[in-house]
């Protein structure tokens, strides 16, 4: 799978901000929850890539899905993901 290079600048940046906060177990267990849960749910993959769907569609379903289940700046990231229409990388 090629990584783009957005991709890889939003996670240099979730982990520095993880490390100065000292939570990056929790926020590396929370990404392989999230990652783990596209695997496992081929229609949430499909959601989250999908041109179609809005992206309050899929901030709706990924805070159904993850709000209770993720720390907090995890849960921010994937929301500003999602609001900078970058939820696909």
């Amino acid at each position: 799978m090629k990584v783009s290079k957005a991709a890889t600048r939003y996670a240099k940046a979730l982990l520095e901000l993880a490390e100065e906060k000292s939570v990056q177990d929790q926020v590396l267990a929370d990404m392989a929850l999230v990652a783990q849960t596209l695997e496992a749910s081929k229609d949430l993959a499909m959601l989250v890539e999908s041109k179609v769907v809005s992206n309050d569609q899929k901030l709706k379903a990924f805070t159904t899905i993850f709000k209770d289940q993720l720390q907090e700046m995890t849960f921010e990231f994937f929301s500003l993901l999602t609001k900078n229409e970058r939820a696909d990388i």
